[in-house]
């Protein structure tokens, strides 16, 4: 048998199974919580199912039974976030212990880009260094508001015709939004790039666009692009407050914007966009964030050292 079994919360059936294994062999299990299903489910829906909301919970809640008995026998929990560490402890019905941990989504460091991708760059997107970069990559799906991005592009861009709009990524929004903005000139859409061009696309971009609704799931979280864009230095511009949106704040490393307020992004960037020291200090802030709490080798050192503990405090008992 294992030294340790260290399992997601989802899918639930593979984590309820894995806890059962290690509870009758006697093997240390932590259970990782990175979503906070089955709780949010419906609330992630699309409008258009809303009316299936009911019969979904019915069917879910032998789920949330499952997960809570999972929990509740874990050795112990981890979490992406505080948030959900303690959404995992509150389903275990005890006190956070020692063994309790929260370790967040996690990204190298920046990295040299050649001039030489800089050019494919601004040649695959038609775009030149007199370009100001707001970027989103990531799915393109029901879980963000991009139609307030659209629309923002679309008010900018005569104010300001320098400042593109770039979406790198697929998903089922992708079509409808490519129709929404044809007549806009600001608005590019990368498609599917490589890690090379995605990283080359940050280094050149200022502004990183997480436009996330405010669904509970994403407030108590930390999404992977934050620490993505932060290692790049871009100026974060979120659709949320909660555990993200905090941290923006008490870092200064970007600003929290609200889509229901359809004028609130475009005039936040536009009073940031001619301040280039301001940005340049946001920038730095970003950086600095992102190096004291979510880089990639200090984060999986910790990791593996918090793995090595385990085994070694258990092994004893």
């Amino acid at each position: 048998p294992p030294n340790l079994i260290f399992v997601s919360n989802v899918p639930i059936e593979l984590c309820h199974a894995a806890v059962r294994y290690a509870n009758k062999n006697n093997i240390p299990v932590v259970v990782d919580v990175r979503d906070l299903w089955p709780d949010i489910y419906a609330d992630l829906l699309p409008g258009f199912f809303k009316i299936i909301v009911k019969p979904l919970q019915y069917i879910l809640s032998k789920y949330s039974g499952k997960l809570n008995v999972s929990l509740s026998n874990a050795t112990a929990i981890t979490g992406l976030t505080k948030s959900y560490l303690n959404w995992g402890l509150s389903k275990a019905k005890r006190k956070k212990i020692k063994y309790d941990r929260v370790f967040p989504f996690c990204y190298p460091k920046s990295i040299n880009i050649s001039s030489k991708l800089i050019r494919h760059i601004y040649n695959k997107l038609k775009i030149t260094k007199k370009d100001i970069i707001a970027l989103y990559t990531g799915n393109i799906g029901y879980q963000s508001d991009f139609n307030n991005i659209i629309y923002t592009a679309q008010m900018l861009e005569k104010k300001h015709p320098n400042l593109k709009f770039v979406i790198s990524g697929s998903g089922p929004k992708l079509n409808y939004l490519k129709e929404l903005s044809k007549k806009s000139s600001n608005i590019i859409f990368t498609g599917w790039l490589d890690d090379k061009e995605i990283k080359t696309l940050l280094h050149l971009s200022t502004f990183g666009l997480i436009p996330f609704y405010p669904k509970l799931n994403y407030l108590l979280n930390i999404p992977n692009k934050f620490s993505e864009y932060l290692a790049y230095g871009l100026v974060i511009c979120c659709n949320l407050g909660g555990e993200m949106g905090s941290l923006v704040k008490k870092h200064n490393c970007g600003f929290i914007y609200n889509s229901e307020k359809p004028n609130d992004l475009q005039k936040k960037i536009s009073r940031l966009i001619n301040d280039s020291k301001k940005i340049k200090k946001i920038s730095k802030n970003s950086k600095w964030l992102h190096n004291k709490s979510f880089d990639n080798e200090s984060i999986n050192a910790k990791f593996v050292s918090y793995i090595e503990t385990f085994v070694k405090n258990f092994a004893k008992n």
